[in-house]
């Protein structure tokens, strides 16, 4: 009986994925394996960005959010800036967190 499962919208994430799990590897093993097969295959997968469920019984739900985030969103203005200054483009620029969660995933469960 197989315990485990993983989705993705990718079909090279699908193939690897199940790939991993028929060969009784974890659901962690498989969903990074599958996120891993989709970057291999296109190059804007890596830092897209990636959410990881995990749950389990006795264990609780973990959510590994490596969604971009934009350094200095809600920080207070240094000061000497005004309304009338221009926006530097590098603060239109987000940072991905995919490859962040995937590493804390990967060490945090086995």
């Amino acid at each position: 009986m197989q315990r485990a499962g993983v989705v993705s919208t990718h079909p090279e994430a699908d193939d690897v994925a199940a790939e991993i799990l028929r060969e009784d590897g974890t659901a962690m093993a498989a969903a990074l394996g599958g996120y891993f097969a989709a970057a291999g295959s296109e190059p804007g997968v890596l830092f897209a960005p990636l959410t990881i469920l995990v749950g389990g019984g006795g264990a609780g739900g973990r959510v590994f959010d490596g969604r971009c985030r934009q350094p200095g969103v809600g920080a207070k203005r240094p000061r000497g800036w005004t309304d009338a200054d221009r926006i530097p483009e590098a603060a239109y620029v987000a940072v991905p967190g995919s490859v962040a969660a995937a590493v804390v995933a990967c060490a945090y469960v086995p």
